[in-house]
């Protein structure tokens, strides 16, 4: 079976209702659901309900695409508050009608609430024991808006059970990646076609992962829509960015772990990657969220992570890990007794894992540093090679730790500068390199000046600021290099573009540290410009 992509539409006018189907069918969806419950209302007369089934039947009839009928109750996260059995009638007409739907979908619980409802809808769909002539198939559904039922092995047996239902619908609210992967888990055992969603970012991954477990479909929106439930994808994103139509039972799985990683341009760069050179797999988002405390959050991350890595099913084998698990990461693989590498153990931070797997086991697993590298070769690629050339490192966090390390096993003559300056003292001693005041900075004559901090970054605490004195830039004819890359001219590139200095940014480390990932889960570099295309294209919104 292949998993269809459906695109949702809210249906507030036939006439946009259809524009929007057009839309879908140009963007490669399968099917469309019309979601009627925000234009239907209680009929008042025989003549209300007539007009409104030749409405409906006018919407299936022209539908570019086959569609599913939805009229959801507002205690199921719809709009329709209307008589129930006015509801249903409109659905018995339609699933009748000459002009019928594939699907229509109903919700287990009106299904189950009386005989008379369940009648009328057995009357409607097609199924082994029906004596009339229908083709329309009843998907019945279940969700909660919340958080995982405590009876959904139950609603899913009763849905298994009921053989009128065609297709097994489930949806509930996700509060972490491990409710994620029990979707996953609970849509390739059901015995009967299934659509399984997590909802929420935390869910993104069932949306994505859908074919690999054999779901039925994945909801997706249309780019620039209001999506219908959350979480939602747009159909745009599905099919170029997270290659769904490539997606199978073999495919490996990669991701980025941190939070949060929602605007993340990893994926845009690593799928195309893997298109590119024709990888089976794909990579997609993987939010860990802190806890309430350290511990916590310890807590949480090495469960997440020992879940992820040991699922059967999962295939995982590589990850990104951004902040705030970088540190956390190195801590856990210490714990497991993982391969780590040279720049990882000076560093106390690792931002890649790869996974060598032995069927669906984990058979080693490695940690490594590729910021620290990519650094260094980003500077290279400026001043050739770092043997004694003096540099600046603003900031004394993660980022910077990171840069000092790579540079001085370069060979750099390396100092740092730090709002506090105790803190660039103390990683001075740690890598054995050299604190600097604010004061003193314009007494060198320095190759290049490096930004490790936040400032000047886009949402950051000062987003319009510099974090250096200018006149310190200005005297001398350093390469400036900011690590932030949103945006990607910051402030200070700005002002030091503007004095004819030469800039290195963000998003030149970015990619480069990416493509070292790249290489280490692939045996291979990406071709040239696939990621800098992939990136350039996901600043515009748009898919390489």
């Amino acid at each position: 079976m292949t998993t269809q992509i459906c695109v949702a539409i809210f249906v507030h006018d036939l006439s946009q209702a259809h524009a929007d189907a057009v839309r879908a069918a140009e963007f490669g969806a399968d099917i469309v659901e019309y979601r009627i419950d925000g234009c239907i209302g209680t009929f008042h007369s025989d003549a209300d309900l007539q007009a409104s089934i030749e409405l409906m039947e006018r919407l299936v009839r022209e539908s570019p695409l086959p569609c599913i009928i939805t009229c959801r109750i507002d205690d199921e996260g719809g709009m329709y508050e209307g008589n129930e059995m006015d509801r249903i009638s409109l659905l018995e007409h339609l699933g009748t009608s000459d002009t019928s739907p594939a699907y229509i979908d109903v919700e287990l619980r009106s299904f189950s609430h009386s005989a008379n409802i369940k009648q009328k809808i057995e009357l409607a769909v097609d199924h082994p024991n029906q004596a009339r002539s229908v083709s329309t198939r009843l998907i019945l559904s279940t969700h909660d808006f919340r958080e995982r039922p405590a009876n959904l092995q139950r609603q899913l047996l009763a849905m298994v059970d009921a053989q009128s239902c065609a297709v097994a619908k489930f949806a509930y609210t996700a509060r972490s990646l491990r409710d994620a992967i029990d979707v996953l888990d609970l849509v390739r055992t059901t015995p009967k076609p299934t659509i399984g969603i997590a909802m929420g970012g935390f869910g993104e991954i069932t949306r994505i992962l859908a074919p690999k477990f054999g779901a039925f479909l994945s909801f997706a929106s249309l780019p620039s829509t209001n999506e219908t439930a959350p979480g939602q994808l747009n159909v745009s994103a599905m099919i170029d960015t997270y290659r769904f139509r490539s997606i199978k039972s073999t495919t490996k799985i990669y991701g980025i772990i941190g939070w949060p990683v929602a605007h993340s341009k990893s994926p845009h760069v690593h799928n195309a990657g893997f298109s590119v050179i024709n990888h089976d797999g794909v990579y997609v988002p993987l939010p860990i969220a802190p806890g309430e405390n350290e511990q916590d959050s310890d807590l949480l991350f090495k469960a997440t992570m020992l879940d992820l890595i040991n699922d059967p099913n999962l295939d995982l084998c590589g990850l990104s890990v951004t902040i705030p698990h970088k540190q956390r990461l190195v801590q856990l693989a210490t714990e497991q007794g993982w391969d780590v590498d040279d720049a990882t153990k000076a560093i106390g931070a690792a931002n890649t894992v790869n996974i060598e797997r032995s069927g669906t086991t984990a058979s080693r697993i490695a940690l490594s540093n590729t910021d620290a590298p990519a650094a260094r070769r980003c500077l290279e690629s400026e001043l050739g090679p770092l043997t004694g050339k003096q540099i600046l490192i603003i900031g004394a966090g993660g980022v910077a730790r990171g840069i000092v390390w790579a540079c001085c096993n370069a060979g750099a003559d390396v100092h740092i500068n730090a709002r506090r300056s105790s803190q660039a003292t103390l990683l001075g001693e740690e890598l054995d390199c050299t604190a600097v005041a604010t004061e003193n900075i314009r007494n060198h004559a320095w190759d290049a000046i490096v930004n490790c901090t936040p400032v000047g970054m886009q949402g950051g605490p000062d987003p319009a600021g510099i974090p250096i004195d200018p006149a310190h830039i200005e005297s001398a004819e350093p390469v400036v290099f900011d690590t932030i890359y949103a945006p990607i001219e910051t402030p200070l590139i700005r002002h030091a573009r503007e004095r004819g200095l030469r800039t290195i940014t963000g998003d030149a480390m970015f990619i480069e540290q990416a493509k070292l990932q790249f290489a280490i889960w692939t045996g291979t570099r990406p071709p040239d410009d696939v990621f800098e295309t992939a990136f350039t294209a996901s600043l515009q919104g748009g898919t390489a």
